[in-house]
């Protein structure tokens, strides 16, 4: 495969990837009336594609460090564990509790948060302002997740609320990615 159409299908996939978590996430938003079962499930899938993305990009990305491959493949291979366990549990059990359930989910934020930190501050490949972005996006997903998890209090519908905007803004920020191709030019090119 050519270094082009690898580059295309990078692309292609962050910007498929980002339009599929923000639109989930919006229907979350817009639905939290529905059975609180099916919102698990749709965040459920919006960890596992954000996993699959990251396993993905870390394989056919040739132009990350290979620290960089690990940590995508890590934290991938992680958010696709952590979406089988709630898969399987609320599969095998549906009345497992909910809050359970969401404490797994806002661990896979958490990962997804510390890894958008971690890119914005060491891959230097990125244009500045991207860089300041992914910062400021994991930032929000810790604190969001971080919330949703320390402040007890919450009202179950906040905390969906809380987790639909993190994986909107993440959603977001994969597409603005593959949509504006935001790292350095060499001088070679």
């Amino acid at each position: 495969m050519s270094d082009e159409s690898k580059k295309k299908g990078i692309t292609s996939s962050s910007i498929i990837n980002g339009v599929i978590l923000m639109i989930l996430s919006t229907i979350v938003f817009f639905y939290t009336g529905t059975a609180l079962i099916f919102l698990i499930y749709v965040f459920t899938i919006i960890i596992l594609i954000s996993g699959i993305s990251r396993v993905n990009m870390s394989i056919n990305n040739e132009k990350l460090s290979n620290i960089g491959k690990a940590t995508k493949f890590i934290s991938g291979f992680v958010l696709i564990i952590i979406s089988f366990v709630i898969f399987i549990t609320t599969l095998g059990d549906p009345t497992f509790s909910t809050d359970i359930l969401i404490f797994l989910l806002t661990i896979g934020l958490i990962i997804i948060g510390i890894a958008r930190v971690g890119t914005g501050v060491v891959n230097e490949k990125f244009i500045k302002w991207f860089r300041i972005l992914l910062i400021i996006v994991g930032i929000v997903t810790i604190v969001l997740s971080f919330s949703s998890i320390l402040v007890a209090e919450l009202d179950t519908i906040i905390t969906i609320y809380l987790i639909a905007i993190s994986l909107f803004v993440n959603g977001f920020t994969r597409f603005l990615y593959g949509l504006t191709g935001t790292e350095k030019l060499s001088k070679k090119e």
